[in-house]
Order: structure tokens, then sequence, then C-alpha cells
């Protein structure tokens, strides 16, 4: 019988979460194609930090937050004591949860035991490396800033600091990586005194300096993703979403929320925000960000899709955990109409062996997991198609890349 982490796709909390996002590095990478921002200063990291906070001061409205995730970019980067003069307006403008989850994201190259301390003492609890490799070979390849072994400092830096819940991210299908280094990275971070490991499968988007390398075939990047769950399994961490892993009781608490259709906030540049069935984004660049809170922070982007479209990102979400989709609570929440048009492709996928049903739940098999984007779309163009036949409309735009993102 599979261990499935406590709470994994259970009801959902009627709090909700807050994201914030730092769009400063030091170097934007290679392969990345998020909102960021090379380069910046004092000056500048307190002219956007002072308009997070006027931002959070508008838009308040006192609910109560389960957590609070600081993303970026390179959140590290503008020190301590901004990441507190912005957890103190969200603590004193919401209801900030006596256990909430308040992560960090940080790179290596910007840590520090006084950073650690820092943000200690602010109220973070947990922190969130960005490691992606402990080859310094494919570092460089990747442009990465630190080496393997700053990286391995940076986590014991946080743990002489205090933190106890401390995440790495690692990325596969690299340039010139093989399922033999890919393992061997994989046990070197293993080794790491962490509670938390995300893989991503490095994916190369138009535009980016890495989007002509030449990346492992298919069939060697799925023996990486399965390398990935046995490495970790037999270490004790318990595999229960596509790409995370974590020590019983570790599980990130923020991102549950995402994949269990909780509301959250999304502050800063480019920051997506989803209340009471809208979804809102603000300014895609720091200027006009900036140049917003003239006007009061209105969104940039505003996306209210039908029940229907709603009903089917919430679904394809919660089959990101391995515990599945709790189908009566969906249908309770959406009405079990609006899932007709997705059933032949449910029973399908069962009969194909991708899907299963146990216990009321929908979830990915062991297979399934190696194609679940294809399980995905499918399950998106049979929803399309649905609402389509019923109303005459597609899809949103960005529809899809929204219900994929990992």
């Amino acid at each position: 019988m599979r261990a499935e982490p406590p709470n994994a796709g259970r009801g959902v909390s009627p709090s909700c979460g807050a994201y914030v996002h730092i769009p400063f590095c030091r170097r934007k990478c290679g392969y990345c194609a998020f909102l960021s921002v090379a380069g910046g200063s004092g000056p500048v990291f307190d002219r956007y930090v002072a308009t997070l906070g006027a931002e959070v001061r508008a838009r308040a409205d006192g609910r109560a937050l389960s957590s609070v995730y600081f993303g970026g970019g390179t959140p590290s980067i503008v020190g301590a004591r901004r990441i507190a003069s912005i957890l103190a307006p969200l603590a004193r403008r919401f209801r900030l949860e006596g256990d909430a989850e308040v992560t960090v994201e940080c790179n290596p190259e910007s840590c520090s035991r006084s950073l650690f301390r820092g943000l200690k003492v602010a109220g973070v609890n947990r922190i969130s490396i960005g490691v992606q490799s402990l080859d310094d070979s494919l570092l460089r390849r990747l442009g990465r800033l630190h080496d393997a072994r700053r990286a391995v400092r940076a986590v014991a830096e946080a743990r002489l600091a205090g933190f106890d819940n401390v995440s790495v991210d690692m990325m596969f299908g690299l340039p010139g990586q093989s399922v033999g280094t890919w393992k061997e990275d994989l046990r070197r971070a293993i080794a790491l005194p962490v509670a938390h490991v995300s893989c991503y499968e490095l994916h190369l988007e138009a535009g980016t300096a890495l989007a002509v390398a030449s990346l492992p075939g298919e069939d060697e990047v799925a023996d990486m993703w399965e390398a990935a769950f046995a490495e970790l399994g037999r270490a004790g961490f318990i595999h229960y979403e596509v790409s995370n892993h974590a020590r019983p009781g570790r599980e990130c608490r923020h991102n549950l929320g995402y994949w269990n259709d909780q509301e959250w906030f999304g502050f800063g540049a480019g920051a997506w925000g989803s209340l009471g069935g809208v979804r809102t984004a603000n300014h895609q660049s720091v200027k006009g960000y900036l140049a917003a809170r003239a006007e009061g922070f209105p969104p940039a982007e505003t996306d209210a899709p039908p029940e229907g479209v709603r009903a089917a990102m919430a679904l394809i979400m919660a089959l990101r955990l391995r515990a599945g989709a709790d189908l009566a609570v969906l249908k309770e929440k959406y009405g079990p109409g609006v899932f007709l048009p997705l059933e032949p492709s449910v029973e399908r996928h069962v009969a194909g062996g991708f899907l299963e049903r146990e216990g009321g739940r929908l979830r990915l098999t062991q297979r399934g997991l190696l194609l679940a984007n294809v399980v995905w779309a499918d399950l998106l163009e049979a929803a399309e198609k649905g609402l389509k036949n019923r109303a005459g409309a597609p899809f949103p735009a960005g529809f899809l890349s929204a219900a994929a993102a990992g």
C-alpha cells in the first residue's frame, strides 16, 4: 500500500496563501523564463519593497493566511531586513496563523549565516535553496554562480541558524547529464540535512540562452524520473507530488494550497493571485508594477473563467498529488455535471493504465507519472470541447500553461 503524506489531497482550509515575488537576481540563468531582473542595488530594492508594503496595505482584507512564499528571482538577494519589512505588514493586515509556513527562496551565492539568522528572527521558518546540481561541470553549463561546495555550505548555514525545514531544488535532463551522474547528484543531495527535495526536468523556453542546447532523449529522461522516485524513496522521502519529495510532515504547505484548489494572494511584479474564482496578475515589468502604485494597484490582467474551466483546473492540479483528487469533494464544490465532458477521457486513461480509481479518489499511476503532461493535456482538451458545446466559448488564454505549471 502506498504511503501518503498527512492531509495531502484532504479538505481545504478556509484560510489562504500569499505569494510574494522578488524579481531580482545577480545574473539571469541561461534557462530561466521567469520574470527576473539581473542586477539591482539597495535604493532599487528599497523602492520595490516599499511598493510591496503599499500593495499589501491596499489589498489586505483581514482574512487568515496559512502560508507565505517569497519566490523569484532570488529573494535572498534583498537581505533579511527587507524580507522582514514585507512580512510585518502581512502579519498586521492579515491574520497570519500561528503555525503559518513562511518560505524564502535562496540561491547559494547570496546565502550567509547572518542572512539566515535575520530571516529566522523575521519569522521565516522554511528555506528553499536553488542548488540545481552538485556537479560543478553541470553548474557551469547552466550558468549558475555557485559551485557544489558553496551549495553544501548554504544548507549547513541554514541548519546552524536554526532552520530544520530546508528544501533543495534539483534539476535533471540537463545538457551532458546521464542517468548515472543524475543518480550521483541525488545521492549527494540526500546526504545533506534537508527535509524536502524538488526534482524538476529542464524545459528550455524559446528566447532563453540555453534554448538551442542538446538535451538527453526522452527515454533517458524517463529513466531519470524513475531514478528520482527510487533513490528518494529508499532514503525515506515521501513522493507526495509529481516533482516533490518530503520527509514525513515536511510537505510544502503553500504549494499544497495550489494543488488543493486553495485561494491565494499574489503580491509583486508579475505575481498571479486567485480569489473568489477570479485570477488576477500584476504588471509583468518592475517599472509597470512600481507605476501601478499611484493608481491603487489595478490588475494588469483579469481572468474569470467559467465554472467548468475552474473545475477542470482543480481536477488537473489535484492530479499532481500522489494522493490524487478526491472526486466527492470536487463534485460537491463544482457540481457533478461539470465533470461529465471529462469522463470518456478519464475512462480511456484508466483503461490504458495511466489513471486509477481507489476509494473515491482518482490519481496517476506510476506509469502515468511519466506521461502526466499528456494526460493533463487530454483532460483539458476534453473540457474545452465540453465548454464549447455548452457555451460556444473557448478556454481563456494561458489556461493550459497555468494548469500544468510546477
